[in-house]
């Protein structure tokens, strides 16, 4: 995703020409002690330039699977949703999530891809979640031009 840096009270001539801030949202969700509950982990990734392409895509992932493996140890199987986006179902991140898979010893079972238009996912929700922490940040009266103001205002 991109997000556009705002200013508080911003004037609509600061509004245009503005490099946007790519950022990257992975909703990490699996059974509790008792099967019917579910845990969800976020995690954002925010870079002040990226392109956004299946190389960059494949660094996230194994970031995320890295972190998930340090947290728990005892993780053995991953199953992916993803946005139907070009970056993700394109070759290289495809062939690439084998090499993450054995970087980190871990089995990737299955890549699913979301369908258009199909709902909101976890991403949304949390993406909206986050997008309100901004807001609010914002409302105080700070700016959000640059990642590491973004990183403030999320948390």
């Amino acid at each position: 995703m991109k997000f556009i840096p705002r200013k508080y009270r911003e004037s609509q001539k600061d509004w245009f020409g503005k490099r946007r801030i790519s950022w990257h949202i992975t909703v990490a969700t699996r059974r509790a002690s008792d099967p019917k509950q579910l845990e969800m982990m976020t995690f954002t990734h925010i870079f002040q330039s990226c392109s956004q392409d299946s190389y960059a895509v494949l660094a996230i992932m194994s970031d995320v699977v890295g972190k998930l493996k340090k947290i728990m140890p005892h993780l053995k199987t991953i199953f992916y949703r993803q946005d139907n986006a070009g970056c993700y179902r394109s070759e290289p991140t495809i062939v690439g999530v084998s090499l993450v898979s054995k970087l980190h010893g871990v089995t990737i079972k299955r890549m699913d891809f979301s369908d258009l238009q199909g709902g909101k996912g976890a991403c949304d929700i949390k993406t909206a979640n986050i997008k309100t922490h901004m807001k609010v940040h914002q409302n105080q009266g700070n700016d959000i031009e640059a990642a590491h103001q973004m990183v403030n205002a999320i948390r």
